[in-house]
């Protein structure tokens, strides 16, 4: 049984994705590594590889793939042939490629092309005298067949003509081939758009600013009687009309997601607490109402999302927490997400508790199942089932540390000489990727080491932001 998939809209001939480059600067008096070098390739869903598998009284002029997209060129000449008292007409096949880049599933649904494009006069007969036809290895209909995250998928494409007047003639032709989000995952692209947007408020520390703002409508719900209250703000059903209109405004639309017609909203409740147990990271506040005063000290924002209705049952609820250093001056440094984004579930009940619906406990959250998370290239872990998300932060990893080790000490022997002088982009990225990462190590005569008692999701933002910086290098380091 073939999964059906809701498709995204307006991305028809455009380069879906743009590819990320780091380039070397050249000094006299330095070595450098010639050319460029190439950072991952971009995430997303394109075409990787495209070649003439077969023809039949036709020929195949040219065939390209444009780079980081599922858009296809190619150039074919069919002829015509009898064949009893029938005309028949050749056939091109082509063998696809495509690469799911990206953490979502994808799915299939079809070709596009613009009949009047310029520089591909085939294009005007698609759908008309020319059809391509698309099956899997198998030779079945290719339409709603699943790409996962991760795979490579080979497909195939024929083309055929149904009119001898375009016969022997080169059609040129741009088509393409249409993967969107699956229907399962379309629930994970509009998380992970709001939680871009929640890094980004937080970071507008500007006066008058998206950090201010929430800080300061967190402060105002505080009533002098019950401290709960100076410590979370949401959109829940139920949450007060100012409440619900200062978290649409802060995330400027990215609570609603539309793929192909169908709408995925997305319910959040900001939750302003110490997590992590150290009150030198995160935020402090002091919310005052009524001569009386509510305080918090190194407090992280957790964001609790969900695209589950809260009327019954026990909804699908994301945790994701986010915390920043202090700066020499006391004032707060750049906020940053630590860990992951963790799934778990939570009671259902009113927007200020009670024995009611619309809302969830942030304070009964647990994690669900036993999910394992990718971290790196060689690095992934597992959270049980039934921890509360301090438990998941503060827990400590000694696979985690080992690859923070071996990240670090890579690092530290490339800024410090052990394989020549280099020069460029590339080393100053790394150099500060290993200035941002200070926080975790130590450097002790000529080695550095991880400190000890570093936490898993401390370690988490670091150990991806060193592997990423290091690509460039990987050659020299024999990986």
């Amino acid at each position: 049984m073939k999964t059906w998939v809701k498709v995204w809209t307006g991305v028809a001939f455009s380069f879906m994705f743009l590819f990320t480059c780091v380039g070397y600067a050249s000094l006299t008096d330095r070595l450098t590594i010639s050319g460029t070098a190439n950072a991952s390739p971009p995430e997303g869903i394109y075409i990787i590889d495209v070649s003439s598998d077969s023809t039949s009284y036709a020929t195949s002029v040219e065939a390209a793939h444009i780079d980081y997209s599922t858009s296809v060129s190619s150039t074919v000449n069919i002829q015509s042939y009898r064949s009893g008292w029938y005309t028949r007409y050749g056939t091109v096949r082509y063998k696809i490629t495509v690469w799911n880049n990206t953490p979502y599933v994808y799915a299939y649904s079809g070709i596009t092309y613009v009949s009047s494009l310029a520089g591909y006069a085939g294009n005007q007969y698609l759908g008309r005298n020319m059809s391509v036809t698309v099956t899997d290895e198998n030779g079945g209909s290719f339409v709603g067949d699943i790409v996962s995250p991760g795979e490579k998928v080979v497909f195939y494409a024929t083309y055929t003509v149904s009119n001898t007047s375009i016969c022997n003639t080169d059609l040129k032709t741009l088509v393409n081939y249409k993967f969107g989000v699956n229907v399962d995952s379309v629930g994970d692209v509009a998380l992970d758009a709001v939680l871009t947007r929640f890094g980004e408020i937080l970071n507008d520390t500007t006066p008058g600013g998206s950090y201010e703002t929430l800080a300061d409508k967190i402060d105002d719900k505080y009533d002098g009687a019950a401290d709960w209250k100076a410590n979370f703000i949401g959109n829940v059903v139920g949450a007060y009309n100012d409440d619900t209109e200062t978290i649409n405004e802060l995330f400027q639309g990215k609570l609603s997601l539309t793929i192909d017609g169908v709408v995925t909203n997305v319910t959040l409740l900001i939750k302003r607490e110490n997590i992590d147990g150290d009150s030198k990271t995160g935020d402090d506040y002091v919310a005052t109402a009524n001569g009386k005063s509510s305080y918090g000290y190194g407090c992280e924002m957790t964001l609790y999302m969900t695209t589950d209705e809260l009327q019954s049952g026990s909804p699908v609820v994301y945790a994701a927490v986010f915390t920043c250093d202090r700066n020499e001056d006391g004032s707060y440094g750049t906020w940053y997400m630590i860990g992951d984004k963790y799934v778990g579930t939570a009671t259902i009940v009113g927007y200020e508790g009670g024995n009611s619906t619309g809302s969830f406990d942030t304070g009964t959250w647990k994690s669900t199942g036993n999910t394992t998370y990718v971290v790196s290239s060689d690095y992934s872990y597992t959270v049980n089932a039934g921890r509360t998300i301090a438990n998941i932060v503060t827990a400590t990893d000694n696979k985690a540390n080992a690859k923070m080790q071996t990240l670090l000490t890579q690092a530290y022997d490339v800024l410090n000489g052990k394989y020549g002088e280099y020069a460029g982009a590339a080393i100053i990225a790394l150099e500060e990727s290993f200035d941002h990462a200070s926080r975790a190590y130590t450097i002790s005569g000529e080695s550095v080491t991880v400190n000890a008692g570093s936490t898993r999701a401390e370690l988490i933002p670091l150990i991806k932001d060193l592997e990423q910086a290091l690509i460039p290098f990987q050659n020299i380091l024999g990986s």
